[in-house]
């Protein structure tokens, strides 16, 4: 018999995860894997987690000038990320799962990797696509960088 880090853990404690991220947007498109993750939590047990990372903005301001410059951190902006993650955490609520809350400024695919290597994350649970394809394509895919980067196991929704 071959034994991992991963089976070790669950012979230890008799749960396999006990901690899934679910890292959302705001989109539609994000909240693809809602479902799942409430299904896997309740299944094992498991604390949801439900984050969002907002992205400073960088604008580039004129054309013979270019300078960037760093918009500060929009208190109606977090105001807006807490009341989808509680209107969403309520609704999850009513299957009787634990869940928690997080709130990050920073990249949101080196944000969801800090927090899920830092916080003991057992699985990350996303969606493979949240933004438009222009947007896609002028900042990349969050779900791509996570998945070549990560070290944690990750469920992809489309």
């Amino acid at each position: 018999m071959i034994k991992d880090a991963v089976t070790e853990k669950a012979d230890k404690d008799g749960r396999l995860i006990k901690k899934i991220l679910l890292p959302l947007d705001s989109s539609h498109a994000g909240e693809a894997p809602i479902e799942y993750a409430r299904q896997l939590a309740v299944a094992f047990n498991a604390e949801l987690v439900l984050l969002q990372a907002l992205e400073p903005v960088n604008l580039v301001i004129g054309f013979e000038n270019l300078s960037a410059l760093d918009v500060p951190d929009n208190e109606e902006v977090k105001k807006a990320a807490v009341s989808y993650l509680t209107r969403l955490d309520d609704r999850l609520k009513t299957s009787g799962i634990k869940t928690s809350l997080e709130i990050i400024w920073g990249s949101a695919a080196e944000s969801i990797l800090d927090y899920a290597d830092t916080n003991e994350v057992d699985l990350i649970t996303m969606s493979a696509r949240g933004r438009s394809d222009i947007s896609r394509w002028v900042f990349g895919s969050v779900a791509e960088k996570i998945l070549h980067a990560g070290k944690k196991p990750l469920l992809m929704v489309r």
